[in-house]
C-alpha cells in the first residue's frame, strides 16, 4: 500500500498523530486540542481512514511559533495544581 502513495508523500515522510506528538514531546490528545483551538492543523488527512498526517516541516514551524508560549502555559497550569 505504501508504494501507492504519491511521490510527494514519499518525499515528505509525514507522521501520524502519535508520532507527531512524540516528535513535539506532547501527548496525542494535546495535538487534538491544538487542532480544536485552531493553532495546529494536520498537513493533510488520509482519505479512507481520515488519519491526521503532519510533516516535519509543519511541526518545526509550529514549534518555532508556539513552543515558548505553550511551555509557559503548561508551567503556569502545573504551578496552580501544585498549590
Amino acid at each position: 500500500m505504501k508504494s501507492q502513495l504519491p511521490e510527494i508523500l514519499k518525499r515528505l515522510r509525514p507522521l501520524k498523530l502519535a508520532a507527531a506528538a512524540e516528535y513535539l514531546g506532547v501527548h496525542p490528545n494535546t495535538l487534538k486540542n491544538y487542532e480544536k483551538d485552531g493553532i495546529l492543523k494536520p498537513s493533510f488527512q488520509l482519505p479512507r481512514r481520515h488519519d491526521r498526517m503532519y510533516t516535519i516541516r509543519d511541526l518545526d514551524a509550529f514549534r518555532r511559533r508556539y513552543h515558548s508560549r505553550i511551555r509557559k502555559a503548561e508551567a503556569m497550569r502545573k504551578s496552580k495544581s501544585d498549590s
